[in-house]
């Protein structure tokens, strides 16, 4: 029994033991090496605050690019200022890592910043560890970064972000559209025109890095096996000029704003109508890119309205087509009589008004005796489109005609929603108004395809606005579009005599559309004015004025049409004025061929630029130089980063060469005699917003040369 005893009070004594030497181990490990075996908790690192961080890794939303690959949207490098204000951080020697004089660094802050000092001193003095700046310290620029960094603030930190970045905010805001930041996915999100259209192919996919810290926020040691790359979102290069583009916008709203337009609405288009490629499309008003509320509407792609007189080019062209007419035969241009017989619906012309008849006038309510169906059509006449289709040509193959030429249905230019019109097609009054442009609505893009039949060889030319889609790791074209060729709608002959018909409106004076007349290049054209509709019924003195532009007459390659909604009496021919603006470019941009006169420098020779990047300034210097070259040095730096005009480019001899060589310190050039390329691709360099008047050549620039740049500028360049 004694044995039995001993026994127990042995294995008591010795389970005493084990446990007090796990006990004695356990608290020497914890006190010596802060690590506490039984729970598996380092006592160290919950003393010192060192824990597992999960930061996404942001990837970069796609570029949007210009057709000739000039940047007009991209994400740059931005920060969000943070300040550690509770005085129990310190750094490397004990000296504070907290913000210890809060009233200088309200002074310096909110000078940076541009915020007002009183929110600044008050976020510096809240009651918490760790202070942001509202939308003051949101996306800060690296140069405000570094004038923050210089004032040598203790506490402040910064957050790397990617902030959306526009060429201009004035620049085909509406095309381009914007993005937000979705705090829940921690991305770019587009949320109008393209950015929004295509946010999956721009979208990029973050990723992640865990590593640990403690805290004061020093950081420790990434767990690799946790972590992931990001993947960037791809580039779209789009078929738009970014020159013309900017003459258009600068255009459209300069209707808005003369004084004697005072346009209330505006939009319009640049086609090359023998590929499809939209150069330049736009509308103002445009909406604001820094109001989260304001209302996206694209007139350019989705307005439908009765386009007037523009769509007697296209029903002038069906009848001669179907052989019903001949230009120069004649019609009485006197006011026409319309009777609709209610039984069988077919209709008739009359020599008064009566029962079941509408009364069709020309504009102006003008009387002509008997003219050819031509000069019908340079008088805009409503009385000749009402004697064909009720005389000559059959309304349903009119009809038939309009089908083919795409109204009524979208033209499909990309992702970007469009309209489609609506048919009105019931009586036959409502079928001859038609001709004319009234009743049915349409679209400016179907306006558009329909003349490419007209201003090319008869067939319909497909517009389009996505020229490719480009991986941003191996610059490999994922997608690229193709010119779409459609049916053959008018013979050539047809085209060629409506196209005669549209140069003889531009250059005999007796007709109005003589206000688009140039001197620079041959046009053709046919305006229209239409009634809209305010407020339920058709308004008697605001109307929409539009024109479609062809050139040059020779050998068509552009189509411009523009439309501006303004008061009945405004000057048509100021609004001309400002509008051959785009033209102007347009032919600059790509040069045509025109009634200028030849370049008589002598000795002038052409070849292919070659590329020049990452090479010394100095050595391709004088290379140029030597080769009659006129050479711009932008920058202060060492080796060429950038050029313009890009490899493969030919030039003449004694024209000029951009050189970048670094972005940081930059001057304004001396631009007198700079083309709008050069001035636009120096913008694009400069990363500055430019503002052009006038074409032709600089005579005046609004900030002196040497002025050395800053974000912030605008500069007004004056061409002639």
């Amino acid at each position: 029994m004694n044995k039995l005893r001993n026994r127990r009070i042995f294995k008591l004594f010795a389970l005493i033991v084990v446990v007090f030497s796990i006990l004695t181990v356990n608290v020497f490990v914890v006190s010596v090496l802060g690590y506490h075996v039984n729970s598996g908790t380092n006592i160290k690192e919950v003393v010192d605050g060192i824990h597992t961080v999960e930061a996404p890794i942001y990837a970069k939303r796609g570029k949007i690019l210009d057709v000739n690959g000039n940047v007009l949207v991209e994400d740059t490098e931005a920060f969000t200022l943070y300040a550690y204000v509770a005085p129990d951080r310190f750094g490397i020697g004990n000296t504070p890592a907290y913000v210890t004089d809060k009233d200088q660094a309200a002074d310096e802050i909110s000078k940076i910043l541009k915020a007002p000092r009183d929110f600044v001193l008050s976020q510096l003095s809240a009651d918490a560890k760790q202070v942001e700046f509202g939308v003051y310290g949101k996306y800060i620029t690296p140069d405000q970064k570094k004038q923050l960094e210089e004032t040598e603030i203790t506490g402040l930190g910064f957050i790397p972000v990617l902030k959306r970045d526009y060429y201009s905010s004035q620049f085909a805001t509406t095309l381009l559209g914007m993005t937000t930041f979705n705090e829940e996915k921690k991305v770019q999100q587009g949320i109008m025109g393209i950015e929004q259209y295509y946010d999956d192919v721009l979208s990029g996919t973050n990723g992640l890095e865990v590593y640990r810290q403690d805290r004061d926020q020093y950081r420790f040691d990434t767990i690799d096996s946790l972590s992931y790359d990001s993947k960037d979102g791809s580039h779209i290069k789009l078929t738009i000029d970014k020159i013309i583009q900017s003459s258009l916008d600068s255009s459209l709203n300069r209707l808005l704003t003369h004084e004697e337009v005072n346009a209330s609405e505006a939009w319009g288009a640049v086609l090359d109508i023998k590929t499809g490629k939209i150069l330049a499309i736009s509308d103002a008003p445009s909406f604001d890119i820094d109001d989260e509320n304001t209302i996206y509407m694209n007139r350019a792609t989705e307005y439908e309205y009765e386009p007037g007189s523009t769509m007697k080019t296209l029903t002038y062209a069906a009848a001669i087509n179907e052989g019903v007419i001949k230009p120069d035969d004649r019609f009485d241009g006197d006011t026409f009589y319309l009777y609709t017989d209610p039984d069988t619906g077919k209709g008739q012309r009359v020599s008064s008004p009566g029962p079941n008849t509408a009364t069709i006038h020309n504009p102006s309510q003008e009387i002509y005796p008997m003219i050819t169906y031509e000069e019908g059509f340079q008088r805009s006449s409503n009385v000749m489109i009402a004697e064909l289709l009720t005389d000559k040509l059959n309304t349903e193959i009119f009809r038939d005609y309009l089908h083919k030429l795409g109204f009524f249905k979208p033209v499909n230019i990309g992702r970007i929603p469009e309209g489609v019109g609506t048919e009105l097609w019931q009586y036959h009054h409502e079928k001859v108004t038609n001709g004319f442009g009234q009743g049915s609505t349409v679209t400016m893009l179907q306006l558009l395809q329909a003349h490419t039949a007209i201003f090319g060889d008869g067939t319909i030319v497909k517009p389009y606005i996505i020229d490719s889609i480009i991986n941003p790791d191996t610059n490999e074209v994922e997608y690229q579009a193709e010119s779409q060729v459609g049916e053959r709608i008018f013979k050539e002959e047809t085209a060629q005599l409506v196209r005669d018909a549209m140069y003889r409106n531009v250059n005999e004076k007796q007709y109005g559309n003589h206000r688009f007349k140039m001197d620079e290049i041959n046009i053709m054209a046919k305006s229209g004015t239409s009634q809209i509709v305010i407020d339920g019924a058709y308004s008697n003195d605001t109307f929409l004025f539009s024109a479609m532009l062809g050139f040059p007459y020779e050998n068509p390659q552009y189509a411009f049409y523009f439309a501006y909604i303004a008061d009945e009496w405004h000057r048509s021919w100021v609004s001309a004025d400002i509008l051959k603006n785009v033209i102007k470019t347009t032919i600059v941009t790509y040069p045509v061929d025109t009634n200028l006169d030849e370049i008589t420098t002598q000795d002038v020779q052409g070849r292919k630029l070659d590329n020049h990047i990452n090479r010394p300034i100095g050595e391709v210097t004088s290379e140029l130089n030597e080769a009659g070259y006129q050479v711009i040095v932008l920058g202060d730096g060492k080796t060429v980063i950038d050029q313009y005009p890009k490899k493969g480019v030919k030039l003449l001899s004694n024209e000029r060469v951009l050189l970048l060589t670094e972005k940081s310190n930059m001057s304004v050039p001396n631009m007198s005699g700079w083309s709008l390329k050069e001035v636009n691709a120096w913008a694009n360099f400069a990363r500055l917003e430019i503002i052009t008047e006038g074409s032709g050549f600089v005579k005046e620039q609004s900030i002196a040369p040497k002025t050395k740049i800053n974000q912030d500028m605008k500069i007004k360049v004056r061409l002639e």
